[in-house]
């Protein structure tokens, strides 16, 4: 929980809305129609002690996790929706009221304000009689009008050093960029991937394979509605100082500001982006599965069918678009230079606040008597598992082959018969040794090849 109400993105509300993946609870509520009738003080201290551990863990007792903090305290004015953390400060929690929590609670916790995306081997006549059976009754909130918020551009460079107990460096560098599926957006993508997207990536290849001054290297486009975020980060190699990172990374960002990508580089990081996508449409559920990116769409562009609209806006842009983007946004006047450095880590904890005993709020009782019963589980469906086919090669290469057509994709896995049971006793995790190494180039494809 955090004291500023979340903006819409589903990353700013997943610590309030929680997910509707278990929307009736073991006594038959739904938690959406019913969770203040059990919401108490004592309750919800638990809960602030738990987000508070949470927060430890995530932020504070991470590596960097201080550091990448402050990032959006720069990039973001205080009151603005994306400069705190979502889960908040130790302040933030102590300072929620139980009033605070039910307020939330009744003005954005309600059928009008959310959407619900079923996928499945389901009856679609079925399904829509158990949602109106569940979520009919529940009273529709107030209408939720979205943040009145505008995000002051950042028209200077800001330099800012946060101690940790880290043992090496890392830079980082962040910009403000265009809003989810906004003109621009999906261009930072494609530069994120091409910059700092894996081993062939531009600054992957310059600063860890070439000049070996870095341990890691990434750059990633965050999508968000009020701003997106554009960070590039690279942790330095013993020795090795910010500055020299710093030097580099800034030589290739001048060079993509002024030259663009390459059509091959254009080509290689669109094909990452969309095989990702339809990759995850091979789940159904889970983070860019099948409904999460129904609902994804549906909640940003009131359009579940973006689908083929999205992976257009990629297939759309080209080297001259994104030397533009780049020269447009990604200038050294407007990002925020964070060093992240081995020192004190300096935390703003507070103490647990005494609050007094409060009792859940009466609500008008619930007149459907079977919401005290638990649904029972419905009747196994028919499974029908594909059988592959099955053949040797000459050389003794056993194949499996299982053809499927709904999407768009080829997949190859190649399963060695011995693991790390054949590790030699003097020489433990050799086998796991021995598999890291297989991507880092062979005779005639060095490593950098294999990535390309």
């Amino acid at each position: 929980m955090r004291s500023n109400v979340p903006d819409h993105d589903p990353v700013e509300t997943q610590e309030w809305l929680d997910s509707l993946d278990a929307v009736v609870e073991s006594d038959g509520r739904e938690r959406m129609g019913f969770l203040l009738d059990t919401l108490d003080q004592q309750e919800l201290t638990g809960q602030i002690d738990v987000v508070r551990n949470e927060r430890r863990q995530s932020i504070e007792n991470a590596p960097y996790g201080l550091v990448e903090e402050e990032i959006f305290h720069q990039l973001f004015p205080a009151g603005h929706p994306y400069y705190a953390s979502v889960i908040g400060s130790h302040a933030d929690l102590e300072a929620a009221r139980l009033e605070d929590v039910r307020g939330f609670f009744r003005e954005y916790y309600a059928p009008s304000n959310a959407s619900l995306a079923i996928v499945g081997d389901i009856d679609k006549t079925q399904a829509r009689a158990l949602v109106e059976k569940y979520f009919g009754p529940l009273t529709a909130g107030p209408p939720v009008a979205k943040p009145a918020v505008t995000t002051p551009p950042i028209t200077a460079e800001k330099r800012v050093t946060v101690t940790d107990k880290v043992e090496l460096p890392r830079l980082y560098m962040a910009w403000l960029t265009a809003p989810i599926y906004q003109p621009g957006d999906a261009e930072a993508d494609l530069l994120a991937a091409l910059l700092g997207g894996g081993k062939s990536s531009r600054l992957y290849k310059d600063l860890v394979y070439d000049k070996k001054i870095a341990q890691d290297v990434t750059a990633q486009q965050y999508s968000l509605t009020l701003g997106s975020v554009f960070i590039v980060q690279a942790t330095a190699k013993p020795g090795v100082t910010l500055a020299q990172l710093e030097t580099a990374i800034d030589a290739q960002l001048a060079r993509l500001r002024s030259e663009g990508p390459t059509q091959e580089e254009l080509d290689r990081a669109r094909n990452g982006i969309e095989t990702r996508i339809v990759r995850g449409l091979e789940s159904l559920g889970g983070f860019g599965g099948v409904a999460d990116r129904l609902n994804q769409y549906n909640h940003f562009l009131g359009n579940p069918g973006f689908l083929a609209q999205d992976i257009g806006r990629y297939r759309a842009a080209t080297p001259a678009t994104l030397r533009d983007v780049a020269a447009r946004t990604l200038t050294s006047t407007a990002r925020v230079l964070i060093e992240g450095v081995p020192g004190e880590k300096v935390l703003q904890d507070v103490p647990r606040r005494p609050v007094a005993a409060g009792k859940p709020q009466p609500l008008p009782p619930d007149t459907a008597a079977w919401r005290a019963t638990q649904p029972a589980a419905g009747p196994a469906s028919n499974l029908a598992l594909p059988v592959p086919q099955r053949f040797t090669l000459s050389n003794g290469l056993t194949v499996l082959l299982l053809e499927q057509h709904k999407l768009p994709v080829f997949a190859a896995s190649l399963y060695v018969l011995r693991g790390s049971e054949a590790n030699p006793p003097q020489l433990p995790g050799l086998a796991a040794f021995t598999a890291d190494m297989l991507d880092e180039g062979t005779a005639t494809r060095p490593a950098l090849r294999l990535a390309d």
